[in-house]
């Protein structure tokens, strides 16, 4: 049973970590580097597919600018779009012309 709450846990983080990084407009590489992880890393904790260390967590915190209530607030995962987010690609499209 409390695995059950670890897992919806870890799914809840991974889709807030998501959500707000594109709010923010940045590719998981982006905040990967600003983390001090690799971006797989970053790809995985989005997926609820590894758990992330208490430090991680608090440098992810940070570099969002989010509280522990909003890291961990409830939300589902989402399916995961191909691609940069929007923003990130109109602007590239923009400086290309």
């Amino acid at each position: 049973m409390v695995e059950r709450y670890v897992e919806q846990a870890l799914r809840s983080v991974g889709a807030n970590i998501r959500a707000h990084r594109l709010r923010k407009g940045w590719t998981q590489g982006e905040l990967a580097e600003r983390v001090g992880v690799e971006p797989l890393f970053i790809r995985v904790l989005e997926r609820a597919a590894r758990t992330p260390s208490f430090g991680t967590l608090v440098k992810l915190m940070r570099s969002l600018g989010l509280e522990p209530n909003e890291l961990f607030a409830e939300r589902e995962l989402q399916a995961n779009p191909r691609g940069r987010p929007r923003s990130r690609t109109a602007a590239a499209t923009a400086r290309r012309k």
